[in-house]
């Protein structure tokens, strides 16, 4: 799964920025994709897909956990 790290300039306002970490810093936040809220979980997708916005309900710095999607056939 790729995610892209957008910059100030890209936006009126400050961007919601995604990346994916190797490990996880001491003292963050930890939660599950499957803990995040309706709202939550929409505003992390649109993130994944270049679409995050500043004032959406996640908070800064904290980590989701998630892993890809994949279809047995």
């Amino acid at each position: 799964m790729a995610t892209r790290e957008r910059t100030a300039g890209e936006y009126d306002c400050e961007p919601a920025t995604t990346r994916r970490l190797e490990s996880i810093p001491p003292g963050a936040t930890v939660r599950h994709v499957d803990q995040l809220s309706p709202a939550e979980l929409e505003a992390f997708l649109a993130r994944l897909d270049g679409d995050g916005s500043a004032d959406d309900p996640l908070e800064a710095g904290s980590v989701v956990v998630f892993t890809d999607n994949v279809r047995l056939e």
